[in-house]
């Protein structure tokens, strides 16, 4: 009996063995597919003094709360962000204008962005001199206009609008590429060009300058709701008179616009903990409602040119993860680390825990059951009077191939009970032997 009970605990310690390698194997590869949650990031924004370096520096003291160091980088813009996002080490969140990827050197580059939400409007300003009869971009024909320098969101939005209107080679621009928004108001005034496409808010400088200007004036644009529809990333924006400032009454009057919006640009690989934190940081930064940033509107899942990441998309639709709601960043993010890469290798060590029960047996089931057909056979011989002989040469077969069953621990019962049986049987043979020889 010493091999039979042995030997089952030999498989059951292979069988732990086995288990713990496959369900190690399935941790280290699913420990590769996602790393843990990183504590530092990059932020790509713009130069000193822009929106989008005023929104890194946002970002960067709120997440420091979160204990995850948020490092400023100062860039020249939207485009450059963009560029660098791919060449950036590690974690690396870019500041960018919805649609300036049509900008980009290398179109292939946009397929592996993904943003992780919209944080403002852009609105977009067309500034004509005074006098000018101007409805919308149909008037351009023929004018001198300014859409930005290259690289820039109102030059990308001002293209997207005149290809859209067949306008290519129609207007004059490329006298004047170089100039910048603090520019313009002087060309305009100055005669030197007719029209020019700025983008900014309205607490830009420049665009509160150019709505003040003697002999500028900002213009409607006509068709405002069919641009939103045709283009992603741009929306229709109504800008109420004297927004800009109620007792001088800036702009005098009512304007429909065009806007786009300020970004959250990742790659789709982002960790997901991190990219739970960066929207939670989105909304408790928000500034003051205002027309770019209406009450409850933004981080939003609208509005977007590039794809939305996964996760971004499921946070919006059904609310930031449990372990995030509950516990500070590096907690939930271990937890959830956890449960990605604990609970499948202890799912996969478990099925072969419970596979293998199992497997013995059925494995003893279909031994124990021919040893119990033969055990019948010498039950049988007994009741028709075979030789006694030739019964127990049949029962210690039954018993000595009995004791070299593996009997699993969930059979142990069942494996008793056969022992009983050839017990009884054997002494009945014996009763039989003796009342033989007594006769």
């Amino acid at each position: 009996m010493t091999g039979s009970t042995d030997r089952p605990h030999r498989v059951w310690r292979l069988t732990w063995v086995v288990g713990g390698l496959l369900a190690a194997a399935v941790l280290l590869l699913l420990a590769r597919q996602r790393p843990m949650a990183p504590d530092r990031i990059r932020l790509l924004t713009g130069p000193a003094g822009s929106a989008y370096h005023a929104w890194g520096e946002a970002f960067s003291q709120a997440l420091a709360k979160r204990g995850i160091k948020g490092t400023v980088i100062e860039t020249r813009g939207a485009m450059e962000n963009l560029e660098r996002l791919g060449q950036e080490d590690g974690p690396t969140l870019a500041f960018a204008q919805s649609n300036i990827e049509r900008e980009l050197t290398d179109p292939a580059k946009a397929a592996d962005l993904a943003t992780l939400g919209s944080l403002a409007f852009e609105p977009m300003w067309i500034f004509v001199r005074r006098g000018l009869p101007f409805d919308g971009p149909l008037d351009l024909r023929g004018m001198r206009v300014a859409l930005g320098r290259p690289g820039t969101g109102s030059r990308t939005i001002a293209l997207m609008l005149l290809e859209a209107n067949g306008l290519e080679g129609e207007i004059d621009t490329h006298a004047f590429e170089g100039l910048g928004q603090g520019e313009v108001g002087d060309a305009l005034r100055h005669d030197r060009i007719d029209a020019a496409f700025v983008v900014g808010s309205t607490r830009s400088e420049a665009v509160d300058r150019l709505l003040r200007t003697e002999g500028i004036t900002g213009w409607s644009m006509k068709r405002a709701d069919a641009y939103d529809v045709r283009f992603p990333g741009l929306v229709a924006l109504a800008v109420p008179e004297g927004v800009v400032d109620l007792a001088e009454n800036i702009p005098d009057r009512p304007l429909e616009t065009l806007a786009a919006t300020t970004s959250m640009v990742a790659h789709e690989d982002l960790h997901d903990s991190l990219v739970a934190v960066l929207i939670a940081v989105a909304r408790e930064v928000q500034p003051p409602a205002s027309l770019e940033s209406p009450a409850g509107v933004f981080p939003t899942a609208k509005y977007a040119s590039l794809r939305v990441a996964a996760t971004a998309r499921r946070i919006y639709d059904e609310g930031p993860p449990p372990l995030s709601r509950i516990f500070p960043y590096r907690l939930a993010a271990l937890l959830g680390q956890i449960a990605f890469v604990w609970v499948p290798a202890l799912a996969v060590l478990a099925g072969i825990l419970k596979v293998v029960p199992a497997a013995l047996g059925a494995r003893y089931a279909f031994r124990a059951f021919r040893l119990t057909r033969r055990l019948m056979q010498v039950e049988r011989g007994l009741m028709t009077g075979e030789a006694p002989q030739l019964l127990a040469r049949t029962l210690d077969e039954v018993d000595a191939q009995s004791t070299r069953l593996h009997v699993p621990p969930t059979k142990a019962g069942a494996f008793l009970e056969l022992r009983q049986n050839i017990h009884d049987a054997r002494e009945r043979l014996a009763d039989r032997a003796r009342a033989g020889s007594e006769a």
